[in-house]
């Protein structure tokens, strides 16, 4: 069995594409009314907090001599990365896009 969490997140996603009613949709699909606007109700209110605003910032990256000692700091969140002068350029990518979904 999945994780209840995101298995309601999926319900509730079918609920809105649906049209239907939550009555007529939980009797419909065999869904207890009661556990769906318990779980509805979690839903609204995180998407009620306002989430940390974000942006890209354009980074110019000039030629230097390769330095032992040159490091760039990324931080995303509560977690820090060191990024050293030959990096994984594609490694990087998706460390950074896994951090930005879960953090």
């Amino acid at each position: 069995m999945g994780n209840p969490k995101n298995d309601w997140c999926a319900i509730i996603a079918a609920y809105k594409t649906s049209g239907q009613s939550q009555t007529e949709w939980c009797r419909i699909n065999n869904i207890a009314l009661s556990n769906f606007r318990y779980w509805l109700q979690k839903e609204q209110k995180k998407a009620a907090i306002p989430k940390e605003a974000s942006e890209w910032l354009t980074l110019a990256v000039s030629e230097l001599e390769p330095n032992q000692n040159q490091r760039l700091t990324l931080q995303i969140g509560s977690v820090r990365i060191e990024v050293n002068p030959e990096f994984d350029t594609k490694l990087l990518s998706e460390v950074v896009k896994t951090l930005i979904a879960i953090c």
